[in-house]
Parts: C-alpha cells; structure tokens; sequence
C-alpha cells in the first residue's frame, strides 16, 4: 500500500506471513523456534493483519530537506495470540529500522492455524521510504 503524506513523503509496506521458518537455522537474527510448515498445506492458516500502524517517518531526517530512497526489512515471529514479538532488522538504515519496529510492534493479527490450533508464524516486512 501506498501512502503519500505531505505531497513529497511516502512509506509503501510490503508485508509476508509465512509458517515457520527453515528448521534449525537462525535467519534473520531469530531463534528458528517456529517449525516449517508449507503454507499451501490445507491445515494451515496464516494470520491475518487486524489493525495496521504506518511507520511515522523521522522528523531530524524529514528536516534535513535530503531526497531520501531507502528500504527496510524486518523479521518478527507472531505469537498464537495475533501479537508481533522478537522484530529482527535485516536490512536497513538504523533511523528508519527503529521507526519501521516500533510501528510494527502495534500491528494486530488473528492468530494463526495449524490443524486448528493457534501457532506462532514467521512474517517479514518490507517497508520503502521515499521522500523528495
């Protein structure tokens, strides 16, 4: 989704639930605690987003009136209660991770399923900041 804030400001974010993660490997900084599940597997069930926070884009880097094109990528495990725990970053600028984190740290998701049982599931996301 695309947001424009402002005219010159936007912050699109990329988001992507999958079960689990590869089994004994950590990625991404997070304990692979979550077993793998293939997500096309009919017992499965992905969270699904109830309630989404944009990210608030940081106000030092807004006022330094510089184009600014970056990405950021986070890893978080959703727990079988719908809420984001352990947020990894992956990839980004430390300014905009902090901000991408804590937005992502609101976020609220129906749990997810596996055989009808609540689960945790491994979800990553992309966020582009754009400003000009």
């Amino acid at each position: 989704m695309l947001n424009p804030l402002k005219g010159r400001l936007s912050i699109d974010v990329d988001d992507a639930i999958s079960p689990g993660s590869l089994s004994g490997l950590r990625f991404g900084g997070l304990p692979a605690t979550v077993a793998f599940f293939d997500p096309r597997d009919p017992r499965v069930t992905a969270p699904k987003v109830v309630s989404k926070i944009e990210p608030a884009f940081p106000q030092e880097m807004r006022a330094a009136r510089e184009p600014i094109d970056a990405l950021v990528i986070v890893e978080a495990i959703i727990d079988e209660h719908g809420t984001v725990t352990d947020v990894c970053p992956l990839k980004g600028d430390p300014r905009l991770v902090q901000v991408t984190i804590a937005a992502l740290r609101q976020w609220k998701f129906t749990p997810g399923m596996i055989d009808g049982r609540p689960s945790a599931f491994r979800f990553a996301s992309t966020t582009n900041y754009k400003l000009r």
